[in-house]
């Protein structure tokens, strides 16, 4: 698990996978996906299983969140109306021959993500210490 944890913070830049050229997973791609919907990436999958179009429209989200210039997806974002055409469009640029190796990247993330994964934790109180919060920082 160390080397797996080790490698999530030791990422390279961009991730090549034919044409497509992925930006490494960051603290900001967990609130994109959110926004695009992409539970199979968040966690918040509901109790139904996902249909086969649905987990396409969510890989292709993801890739096009990775992708695509930065400022595009967050011009594409203040227009939530236009997003699921956006990722259409761009699913019709996804070679099928690519999707292994796509869904093997996707994977590999996920697994790297969850290694980097820290806990913040409430440090233990001393005996007899006060039970108000300590003072913010001025």
């Amino acid at each position: 698990m160390n080397d797996l944890r080790e490698s999530a913070f030791l990422e390279p830049a961009i991730r090549q996978i034919g044409d497509f050229k992925l930006r490494p997973f960051t603290l900001g791609s967990v609130p994109i996906c959110k926004k695009l919907r992409l539970s199979q990436f968040t966690g918040e999958a509901g109790d139904e299983p996902l249909t086969q179009e649905e987990q396409l429209r969510q890989v292709a989200g993801f890739l096009w969140a990775h992708c695509e210039p930065v400022e595009d997806i967050l011009r594409a974002l203040r227009h939530p109306e236009q997003l699921d055409e956006q990722i259409l469009r761009y699913q019709l640029t996804i070679p099928l021959a690519l999707l292994p190796e796509i869904l093997a990247e996707i994977q590999r993330v996920g697994d790297l993500a969850a290694a980097a994964q820290v806990d913040i934790v409430d440090k233990p109180r001393a005996a007899g210490a006060s039970e108000s919060p300590p003072p913010g920082n001025s």
